[in-house]
């Protein structure tokens, strides 16, 4: 679990930095300073919630090598 949050904090706030508002050339408060740090911030909440929604949903199967066999891949 430590690796995955890790990988998605190093890599999701590069990814979602390349997201521009449109359009570009209008020069509103809210496309300068707002945009980038809000929509980075709805998009990771979002995710993260209907991440935990369908981990909800998920049932566990009963057969534990199953499980421990697919924690270590």
């Amino acid at each position: 679990i430590f690796a995955v949050f890790g990988i998605s904090m190093a890599v999701y706030p590069a990814v979602t930095v390349l997201v521009e508002s449109h359009p570009v050339t209008a020069g509103t408060d809210w496309n300068k300073i707002f945009f980038v740090p809000v929509v980075n911030y709805l998009i990771f909440n979002c995710g993260d919630y209907s991440g935990r929604l369908v981990a909800g949903f998920l049932l566990r199967p009963n057969n534990q090598w199953f499980i421990a066999a697919a924690s270590v891949l």
